[in-house]
């Protein structure tokens, strides 16, 4: 039988209607017991003849009311009655979205402050792997404290069932804000269904995930701040029509008063792909509070009230029109947190040690199934660390530097703790024709919180005008400020030529992995087609240089030599202020024997960027090049200041202690460096060879063993061969240095140490040869660096 008012359900009293819908009535009752005052909701007779869909209902119910979140209606109890299943809820004293609307646009703030609570709701059930399915403005209440209560949690999945299967379930009786809406102040009617806030895959019939909530979501904010259903139509099927097919009209049209960051949250939201939408439905509450917070005040009853938002007490007033009239060579479709919108800032990020942010930019993901964007996305990631490298409140890493994590992305506070930064700077890469889509995000580590979020469209290379809003992005993220000097930088295109920039991002990706053969020379080859077409290209001439580096050591062709030296020299007369290219220069000037003049480009490279630990390591090496031990542990420990975590500058710091006899000192460092960096083969061979200038020689093996089992190298397999040749197992020595030559035959060194290795055996013509063998190789090299004490050593021990 239907329920009464004065029926009583066995502690419960039914008091008066609330709500009545397709899927039943909503009654305030009186629980006896407690002594307090409930809803209950009773489910149509239906339900009850239908075993597993009232098994369903159960399960979905005891699932939401265990999510205990303060913006989720409480479920008291489920159960059946008089043949009639019902669930008892909290009774929430307030307002649906539905009555609050009422067809007219509600203040921003006010719709903020709303959103962010159902987000962070909708949050807390996505994380315990339930989709609400059924979020539309009769199923929010907001409580007369403002407090904001999503109702119906289980419901929704239960009236989905047909979803994937191609049922589709809706109630068209209130297909706009209806004209008399219910008239309680408090629970919510139970109109359940209404079509308009379908997403696009479940009004297809597909199988749905949490991004239909952010759909539905973006569906009723626009609904907030336009005052109109984005996708209504005269009959239901057209308006699921529309929300599969149709643009809503532009909010900007409808409220051109709304700030853009609201509006491109909403936009996001409504986007039909879901994988354009929010990664996570926390990413959409933090971004919609980070909006939210960088507005004026909204007191109580919704109005603006005088006080001004502060941040670290500092005025921000607003500056919207400026982003909205920056549409650029292409049109970009920008969804961030954070974006610059305010005169005011505070103060520069700093860590806790008064070191700037440190951001790693690591290498875009490529979701585009096409090989060929891959140089794309390598293009993309140096455009956004060149960009960012110009701002000197940040310390950015080189994009060498992150290569090694591109393929492994599933633990970023552990990626951000091998890298020591503060901020890791994701993206991936995805394309609809001709057009591509950049998707970047910056998290903050350990905490993994999105501290900013951009989506950018466009047709590649017009994409690499991105730059600017990254950086305005990032920096107003980490409340860093950009000179007008840094502005002009980042705003520098490095060229005009889209063939000269897809010649020249093609060789990136080659000397990304110069280890493979081949690549050293493909790239030498497309940056001369790069320079061709714009030979003012600065960037391509320094990109050059590392390329006929890698040649000159792939080869110990003394061309090579030259023409990396040249190029870099280019480089720097189009673009004096080029740090990476001086830093190249620097490497070039080691190689070739002029430590005075690589030195002066590593202090020149400094001047420019004085937070670059990469500088600063480099100019360890090289006062320890010239002699000056004692200044080179000073940069050494100075790099590591800037990032003690990062394993690189502990492998600096141990290269210097190795060099000048600590070597107990030198072993302490490089064991940090396998804890920061396990997978790095360097590091564990070093602590081989500082245990072995100890003296413990069975303390080596281990070390020199995992090197080899992590990347299998010609220095690895030579200094296993010299622990074997010091504990006298000679046959274990000789093919240890054999594997070394077979590695690198261009190793004049080693191929003595063969040779000592064959004599100790009794081979010696076979040590003549390899002994011949090894001046040769080591007056090529001499050739180059005449002054290399290495090669010089090496020439006079085998004559």
């Amino acid at each position: 039988m239907p329920p009464l008012a004065g029926m009583r359900f066995g502690r419960y009293e039914l008091l008066d209607k609330l709500g009545a819908g397709g899927m039943g009535e909503v009654w305030r009752a009186r629980d006896q017991d407690l002594r307090r005052e409930v809803a209950i909701k009773f489910l149509p007779e239906r339900f009850a003849k239908d075993p597993t869909r009232l098994a369903r209902f159960a399960q979905e119910a005891q699932a939401a009311s265990s999510l205990n979140h303060p913006n989720i209606v409480t479920i008291h109890e489920i159960g059946e009655a008089e043949g009639l299943p019902f669930i008892v809820m909290e009774l929430v004293e307030g307002q649906t979205l539905r009555e609050i609307g009422r067809g007219r646009p509600l203040p921003t703030g006010r719709v903020l402050d709303i959103a962010a609570q159902i987000a962070d709701g909708l949050a807390k059930a996505h994380g315990a792997g339930i989709v609400h399915r059924d979020l539309k403005p009769e199923n929010v209440m907001v409580s007369r404290d403002n407090f904001v209560k999503i109702l119906d949690f289980g419901l929704a999945k239960l009236r989905a069932e047909g979803v994937g299967g191609g049922e589709v379930w809706f109630d068209s009786s209130h297909p706009t804000w209806p004209e008399t809406p219910p008239s309680p102040q408090t629970a919510a009617g139970v109109v359940l269904g209404t079509v308009g806030y379908m997403s696009p895959e479940q009004a297809r019939g597909h199988p749905v995930d949490y991004r239909t909530d952010q759909f539905t979501l973006g569906a009723i904010l626009y609904e907030l701040v336009t005052g109109r259903q984005a996708f209504h139509r005269e009959t239901p099927p057209q308006t699921l029509t529309a929300i599969m097919e149709a643009d809503p009209e532009p909010i900007a049209r409808l409220n051109p008063s709304l700030p853009p960051p609201a509006r491109w949250v909403i936009e996001r939201c409504l986007a039909k792909d879901p994988s354009e939408r929010y990664a996570s439905t926390l990413d959409l509450a933090r971004e919609l509070r980070n909006v939210r917070e960088r507005l004026p005040e909204v007191d109580s009853s919704g109005s603006s009230g005088r006080t001004p938002a502060t941040v670290s007490g500092r005025r921000l007033p607003w500056r919207g029109a400026a982003l909205a009239g920056a549409a650029g060579l292409v049109a970009l479709v920008l969804s961030w947190a954070g974006a610059r919108w305010w005169e005011g800032r505070a103060p520069g990020a700093r860590s806790m040690s008064g070191r700037p942010p440190v951001v790693a930019v690591l290498p875009l993901t490529n979701l585009t199934g096409q090989e060929e964007d891959d140089a794309t996305a390598v293009g993309i990631a140096e455009v956004v660390v060149t960009s960012l490298s110009q701002i000197d409140g940040l310390q950015v890493l080189s994009r060498p530097a992150t290569l090694a994590y591109g393929g492994r992305k599933q633990d970023l506070p552990a990626i951000a703790r091998q890298l020591d930064a503060s901020y890791l700077l994701d993206g991936i890469l995805q394309r609809s024709q001709e057009r591509l889509r950049v998707s970047l995000s910056l998290v903050r580590s350990p905490s993994n919180v999105v501290e900013w979020s951009g989506t950018f469209d466009g047709a590649f290379p017009q994409l690499f005008d991105l730059q600017s809003r990254v950086a305005d992005g990032v920096a107003n993220a980490l409340r860093v400020s950009i000179t007008p000097a840094e502005r002009a930088r980042i705003d520098a295109r490095p060229t005009a030529s889209p063939s000269a920039w897809e010649e020249y991002i093609s060789a990136l990706a080659l000397l990304d992995r110069v280890d493979r053969p081949g690549n050293a020379e493909r790239a030498v080859a497309h940056l001369e087609a790069a320079l061709r077409a714009d030979s003012r290209f600065a960037t391509a001439h320094a990109a050059l240089g590392r390329a006929c580096w890698d040649r000159y050591r792939e080869t110990g062709e003394v061309v090579w030599a030259d023409r990396s030296r040249d190029a870099v020299q280019e480089a720097l007369r189009l673009a004096p202020d080029a740090v990476e290219a001086r830093l190249a220069l620097a490497v070039i000037y080691r190689g070739r024997g002029k430590p005075k003049e690589a030195l002066e480009e590593t202090r020149k490279a400094l001047a420019l960027r004085p937070n670059s630990d990469d500088a600063l390591r480099q100019l360890a090496y090289l006062l320890l090049d010239s002699g000056e031990g004692d200044a080179a542990l000073d940069a050494a420990r100075r790099a590591l200041a800037k990032r003690p975590g990062f394993g690189e500058n502990h492998n600096a710091l141990g290269w210097v202690l190795f060099q000048k006899g600590q070597f107990g000192e030198a072993a302490a460092a490089y064991r940090r460096q396998t804890e920061l960096q396990p997978d790095n083969a360097w590091a564990f061979q070093m602590l081989g060879t500082s245990r072995m200038m100890q003296g413990d020689l069975d303390g080596a093996i281990a070390p020199y063993r995992e090197a080899i089992r992590l990347a299998p190298d010609a220095r690895a397999w030579a200094n296993l061969g010299s622990v074997y040749y010091a504990r006298g197992r000679l046959p274990d020595a000789v093919r240890a240095y054999e594997e070394a030559v077979r590695l690198e035959p261009v190793s004049g060194t080693i191929r003595r140490s063969l040779g000592d290795a064959r004599a100790k055996t009794g081979d010696a013509a076979g040590a003549r040869a390899d002994w011949r063998a090894a001046i040769t190789l080591s007056r090529t090299a001499l050739s180059t660096n005449p002054r290399d004490p290495r090669q010089l050593k090496n020439v006079a021990i085998c004559l």
